[in-house]
């Protein structure tokens, strides 16, 4: 199982909407994933439905009054699974924390039934947030294409660098977010994130800014699932960020050797 975890210096730049949409991107092109909600204020939980920010999930099974199996939530995708934050009563977030040896315990349970799990993060590159880069094999860096993201990247990336040096974390890639195509400032942040950074640091899949993503969040599903007979344009972009993903994090697809090919 390759273990991915999506962070960010700074909140609002479309952190969960990444993790969530390219997910399910990735469990669609078969790969066993399960998302985890890491994030004490349960970001990615009410994105999906308000009631699952009362539900059981890591908190419980950090404190151990739960099984993985019993925090689990399947979704009507097979491939798909989700674990909920938990700990979350009367509208507070938990003060648990959550020990690296927790989170490598869950790694390593999570393993028996899944080839990738990607883990949404707080904001910000301290505490539980910092321990989830040390158990992953990967981390996937989302920034708004505008100014102020510019300025807190080396930041992320010198992060990255040191927990590498102590565990092996690869960065997987950088992910622009919130483009606007028709925004010069914007355009030109996407142009300086290109110049500044090596080609191999910075995805050439990117996420528009869309009302779409309000639509869904406001319904609880992600964009894909918007409509059933003609999704919104912009969710196939996750499908691109996915296939730009797999060998990034080494999901190892069919060898062409493998394939049947129409023609001789």
């Amino acid at each position: 199982m390759k273990t991915v975890a999506v962070v960010s210096q700074k909140g609002g730049v479309g952190k969960t909407t990444l993790a969530l949409n390219a997910s399910l991107a990735l469990a669609r092109r078969g790969w066993r994933t399960l998302v985890v909600d890491a994030d004490p204020q349960g970001a990615i939980s009410l994105s999906l439905k308000k009631e699952l920010k009362v539900a059981l999930g890591l908190t419980e099974y950090a404190e151990g009054h739960k099984t993985l199996r019993d925090v689990l939530l399947p979704t009507r995708i097979p491939e798909l699974a989700f674990l909920p934050v938990g700990g979350i009563k009367d509208h507070r977030p938990s003060k648990v924390e959550i020990a690296e040896s927790v989170l490598a315990k869950l790694v390593d349970q999570a393993s028996e039934q899944f080839d990738l799990m990607m883990i949404d993060t707080a904001s910000g590159l301290r505490g539980r947030t910092h321990r989830v880069l040390r158990i992953a094999d990967y981390a996937v860096v989302p920034m708004q294409a505008e100014p102020l993201s510019v300025r807190t990247l080396q930041g992320v990336l010198e992060t990255i660098a040191e927990v590498h040096d102590q565990t092996g974390l690869e960065l997987a890639g950088i992910v622009l977010t919130m483009v606007q195509s028709r925004d010069d400032i914007s355009l030109e942040t996407v142009q300086e994130v290109w110049n500044l950074l090596p080609a191999e640091f910075v995805l050439e899949g990117f996420v528009p800014r869309d009302p779409a993503f309000l639509r869904a969040s406001a319904h609880g599903v992600p964009v894909s699932l918007l409509s059933r007979r003609r999704p919104p344009a912009v969710a196939a972009v996750f499908d691109s960020i996915a296939a730009e993903l797999e060998p990034r994090i080494g999901l190892q697809t069919e060898d062409d050797d493998d394939l049947v090919h129409l023609l001789d």
